[in-house]
């Protein structure tokens, strides 16, 4: 499967976040490199450690949207992620989904619907006391 490249147009408009995004991206297409090494070992700790930082990232937007108008309907979209990345990953465990399945429908989840989603709700937002606008 080919690595999913970060482009300009999957900004949100704030630096602290596009780099997220990347490191996030990044972390996918090193899973699935891992994968294709059939390299076990390595894709489970690059799994684990990939679901412990999007779980940090889904914090890092929820403190900065604190006090904003979007926080909750932000935090119940990260809700609904958690869930679905979870059950993705049931899945997996279940053998009901392959390892290079389980990287692209992650991918696929990551580029289609998260950051779709923080361009919406982050990337129009003003947060209380906040103006960090950056370019990618």
């Amino acid at each position: 499967m080919a690595p999913r490249a970060w482009q300009a147009s999957m900004s949100v408009g704030i630096e602290t976040f596009d780099h997220e995004h990347r490191q996030i991206l990044a972390m996918l297409n090193l899973l699935q490199d891992a994968i294709d090494l059939d390299d076990a070992r390595t894709a489970r700790l690059l799994l684990d450690a990939l679901v412990g930082r999007l779980a940090e990232h889904f914090l890092s937007e929820e403190a900065y949207l604190r006090g904003s108008p979007g926080l909750d309907e932000h935090i119940r979209h990260h809700d609904e992620a958690r869930a679905a990345i979870a059950d993705l990953n049931r899945q997996f465990h279940a053998g009901g989904l392959t390892a290079t399945a389980l990287v692209a429908r992650l991918q696929d989840f990551f580029v289609d619907v998260l950051i779709p989603e923080d361009q919406r709700c982050i990337g129009g937002m003003e947060p209380l006391g906040r103006q960090e606008k950056g370019a990618d």
